[in-house]
């Protein structure tokens, strides 16, 4: 089966699992505690998870060789992000300028991108997008932090190392490289775990979503040049890219799919932590988040067809 058809019935999963923790939020089966609680248990316990499990295979030259090269096209496409977002939003009018920079700046590589990934291609999927993940947060904890704040002071190197998808990441290094395998119970664990996560943080989306007037950010005509950005300009020029300098199909579909999801829920946390417009960056992420459902697999097509091109 064609993997744009794959991407899009994971996507129509994906969109029943939002809808169902969109469900639980507005009719008050979960508090906003509740939903913070839950959210903690994605981040610091089911994503690393997901990440050391992605690491728990056979130890072979060319998946070195292939993550090498993810790391570099991590590093190629996070840049390309964040230059077409300073081409397009960099001009510091308001605080909405420097939201807008964000969103098209950083996606949701970890939340959306992984349990994607996980679903549509398989572990293997996992593996090489945690390099995206993994530059995701060090930029995001750099870059990210100073576009909201502006303050050098606000930077934390502490923040860095210690985030949960860095430390997952390099955790799955360390055991891989090092060859070790994790014993039959403490495996069955992991990977208990590591199931929670696409139906975890999907719900998590959808009440996320419940927070926000869909309708006034459907209703929103500056939003969309924001999501014409993020959700086709970005992935596309990703996708021609990857395949002018070569990179092999399995590992740029990991990169393009993590670059294509909808901009990073940080973007409405981080415009209440530095007092920004934090109903204008959720109105983004909300309306993103709706769009993808049709971008994801469109980007995913285009990238098919330019593998058969190239």
């Amino acid at each position: 089966m064609d993997l744009a058809i794959v991407v899009a019935m994971q996507v129509s999963i994906m969109f029943i699992l939002i809808m169902l923790g969109f469900t639980a939020k507005r009719t008050g089966l979960v508090t906003k505690d509740g939903s913070k609680q839950l959210s903690n248990i994605l981040l610091f316990l089911v994503t690393p998870c997901v990440l050391v499990k992605a690491y728990q295979v056979e130890f072979k030259a060319e998946l070195v060789y292939n993550l090498l090269i993810a790391f570099a096209g991590a590093i190629a496409i996070n840049i390309l992000s964040l230059l077409m977002a300073k081409l397009f939003f960099g001009k510091r009018k308001n605080e909405k300028s420097v939201i807008n920079e964000y969103c098209c700046s950083y996606s949701n590589s970890g939340f959306m991108g992984i349990p994607l990934l996980e679903a549509s291609v398989g572990t293997q999927g996992v593996f090489y997008g945690s390099a995206y993940l993994a530059i995701f947060n060090i930029l995001n904890w750099t870059h990210g932090v100073y576009l909201y704040s502006g303050d050098k002071k606000s930077l934390s190197i502490k923040k860095i190392i210690l985030n949960p998808g860095v430390l997952g990441v390099m955790a799955g290094l360390f055991l891989f490289f090092t060859r070790i395998k994790l014993p039959g119970i403490v495996m069955t664990a992991v990977n208990y775990m590591a199931g929670l996560n696409t139906p975890v943080a999907m719900m998590l989306l959808g009440m996320f979503l419940a927070d926000v007037d869909l309708k006034k950010a459907i209703k929103n005509v500056s939003l969309y040049s924001v999501s014409a950005v993020r959700l086709i300009l970005v992935p596309v020029l990703a996708v021609f890219i990857l395949k002018i300098v070569g990179m092999p199909n399995e590992v740029a579909v990991a990169i393009v799919i993590s670059s294509a999801c909808p901009c990073a829920t940080a973007s409405a946390i981080f415009a209440a932590k530095y007092d920004l417009d934090a109903g204008y960056a959720s109105e983004i992420v909300s309306l993103n988040t709706v769009m993808s459902i049709a971008t994801l697999p469109l980007v995913v097509a285009i990238n098919s067809l330019a593998e058969m091109i190239f």
